[in-house]
């Protein structure tokens, strides 16, 4: 009976940071014989993570000799939120819209003064406008796209017709 066994390696993978590529080894070997086309897919993946084999996910084993198939399994980024504006910086932006006023006060009965102290109040609340995105109170948060942080469990499993093998890894995503 012609029959091949699969063992992965290594069993536990790290990833720096999502985005980038875990690679595994599926090495298969035949008992004693096979002749058959082994194809080798993997399984519960991550969210945004993807598997793919090298050079093919379909082998044919040689003779009595074994063979390797590389499996490269990609995380997906996470996008960089930004927080919004903190307490202290909203409040820093509401006191600049009394110098306004202040200015107006200051400008007494000459009539020459007033026009430009008016002037400058208007060029001053023109520009406050442009500010008031700072002094937004949402707290909405960017959707999270990407790889999840966390440990997955992924199955491997080589098969051919109605034999078939499996085997877990793990993969660490920060």
């Amino acid at each position: 009976m012609s029959d091949f066994s699969m063992t992965v390696s290594p069993l536990t993978q790290s990833v720096a940071q999502a985005g980038l590529t875990a690679n595994y080894t599926v090495a298969l070997a035949p008992h004693p014989l096979f002749a058959s086309s082994i194809t080798v897919s993997c399984s519960n993946l991550p969210t945004g993570a993807s598997c793919r084999a090298t050079p093919s996910s379909s082998i044919t084993l040689q003779g009595a000799s074994a063979s390797s198939v590389g499996l490269a399994v990609t995380t997906t980024a996470r996008p960089v939120t930004t927080s919004a504006a903190n307490f202290l910086r909203r409040n820093f932006y509401a006191l600049w819209l009394a110098f306004p006023g202040l200015l107006l006060l200051g400008a007494g009965r000459n009539s020459r003064r007033r026009r430009v102290a008016g002037i400058l109040t208007l060029c001053a609340l023109f520009s406050m406008l442009l500010l008031i995105p700072a002094c937004s109170k949402s707290t909405t948060q960017t959707p999270v796209s990407g790889t999840p942080a966390g440990n997955y469990t992924i199955t491997i499993t080589a098969s051919s017709g109605s034999d078939s093998k499996s085997a877990t890894v793990t993969l660490s995503v920060p």
